[in-house]
């Protein structure tokens, strides 16, 4: 069995970049000592940058054990991550390249996928062709690092962290056998949507992920991951992890050799201390397009390309400038208002009644836990809530933390497309990480809303009562329009109510 190493790999180097940063600035010969435990990867393909500087790391993600310095062309590449800091930019952006990819790898050659540069030449010749796909005349894409990661760190460091908890849109299961399973041999998982706790083998076999969706669901899984990881883990628990982090990203990491000195280390880990503190992590959605089923290439147009290009190098935000909420108890202050429900709902296109099928689900969860459960009015008009079934769909269950047990619960609604799935939560636990620092509060028909954007996408639109907190989670590749995803949380109701 081929076995695949993807894009979250890439959040755990980041924040272990980030520990041993924080940590050990003025040792920075122990650093060295971390990275030294791989041999460094040489390679005209990357270009030195000034301190203080912005850098665009390559990230890739192989089956390839450097310590063992197994033969590059026996081991396989399935992530290629590109991340930018630039301490001037609004946020740390990413872009994640389609292992299928469509480009041309040898000259007079047949067309190849992206990540077969990786069996031609390990990680300068992937280097090499993500320069040549992402430069056009005059302006030469420019790559200052490469980090080639390996998926065994990826669990251990993830477990070193604490685990993660991860917003799953919904059931992943194989057992590679029929009907579940069957022909190729792809990975064994069993994880029920829902908010939850994923820790090492968990986690990877979540993100690894490759069974009933496309490669476009499939990395924006992956930064999804890395978002809601960097989101719960500051630089306190880091530091406190930081020897345990620096020896799993020494073993298991390999990086050019720029970052096996002292000055080139210096550089990167004051860039992502000061980038890192301050920007969010923007996804960058690279505009691929697929082919037809028995098509085994993405493809992509050179104008929405350079776009992406351009604000993946740019780093600026794109989510709208959040209202400046009203002071709370003060008489007569003003708030930003929507317009009544019924007003606001009508005027936002694409969605459908969806009140009895919403009662249906809630009901099937609302015997099975303690606190008020609620629904959307609305779906959107390609939504299809999933049905009832093997304690999946509707789930009612518990999220346990620090000793403590929560009831919850989740209905899934298919979006439409194939491996894209949005949902409703609740649960009793108040205040869990997802719901921290909203990037905007909003007050619609006199309910406070916190919206979270990625970009200028709503990832969630959070609500939080005095007994429970709810939220409309996007689909993983953000289909649900911003107005959807108001209105749907606009309109959440009590089960029984008829308002």
């Amino acid at each position: 069995m081929a076995t695949r190493f993807l894009a979250a790999a890439v959040t755990v180097a980041v924040l272990v970049g980030a520990a041993v940063a924080t940590g050990v600035l003025l040792q920075v010969k122990t650093v060295v000592a971390f990275v030294n435990e791989s041999p460094a990867i040489h390679t005209l393909q990357i270009t030195s940058a000034d301190a203080g500087s912005p850098q665009t790391i390559l990230v890739i993600g192989s089956d390839r054990r450097f310590a063992t310095r197994k033969d590059v062309h026996n081991a396989r590449s399935d992530t290629i991550i590109l991340v930018r800091m630039n301490p001037n930019a609004e946020a740390t952006t990413l872009m994640s390249i389609p292992r299928d990819l469509k480009v041309q790898l040898r000259a007079g050659g047949a067309p190849d996928k992206i990540n077969a540069a990786y069996s031609i030449g390990g990680a300068p010749a992937t280097a090499r062709a993500v320069k040549r796909l992402l430069s056009t005349p005059g302006h030469p894409f420019q790559i200052n690092h490469i980090v080639n990661v390996n998926f065994t760190g990826f669990s251990q460091a993830v477990n070193a962290l604490g685990c993660v908890y991860a917003d799953i849109d919904r059931n992943y299961f194989n057992d590679n056998n029929p009907p579940a399973g069957g022909g190729p041999p792809y990975a064994v998982i069993s994880i029920k949507p829902g908010y939850q706790h994923l820790c090492g083998r968990k986690a990877l076999s979540y993100v690894r992920f490759r069974h009933l969706d496309t490669d476009i669901v499939r990395s924006a899984r992956q930064q999804d991951f890395l978002r809601q990881a960097k989101q719960q883990y500051g630089s306190t628990a880091l530091l406190d992890n930081r020897s345990r982090l620096g020896r799993i990203f020494g073993r298991y990491t390999q990086s050019d050799a720029d970052l096996h000195t002292t000055s080139g280390i210096l550089k990167l880990l004051n860039l992502v201390i000061f980038a890192g503190k301050k920007q969010p992590i923007e996804e960058i959605h690279f505009p691929a397009v697929l082919g037809a089923a028995d098509d085994p290439f993405v493809t992509v147009q050179p104008g929405p390309l350079r776009v992406a290009v351009r604000r993946f190098l740019t780093g600026a935000s794109g989510h709208p400038k959040p209202a400046r909420p009203s002071p709370r108890g003060r008489r007569g202050g003003r708030r930003r208002r929507a317009h009544g429900r019924q007003g606001f709902v009508a005027s936002v296109p694409g969605l459908a009644d969806a009140h009895s099928a919403g009662e249906q689900q809630g009901a099937v969860v609302g015997a099975k836990v303690r606190f008020p459960v609620l629904y959307p009015r609305v779906i959107t008009a390609a939504g299809t809530y999933q049905s009832e079934g093997g304690n999946v769909y509707p789930r009612a269950y518990r999220i346990k933390d620090r000793g403590r047990s929560y009831g919850a619960y989740r209905l899934v609604v298919s979006a439409g497309p194939i491996g894209e799935y949005y949902g409703i939560e609740g649960t009793a636990w108040r205040f869990p990480p997802l719901l921290r620092s909203p990037s905007e509060v909003r007050v619609v028909n006199g309910r406070r809303l916190l919206l979270f954007y990625d970009g200028s996408h709503l990832r969630f639109v959070g609500y939080r009562t005095r007994t429970a907190a709810y939220w409309v989670a996007n689909t993983l590749s953000e289909t649900a329009g911003n107005k959807q995803m108001l209105a749907m949380a606009a309109t959440l109701q009590r089960i029984g109510s008829h308002r």
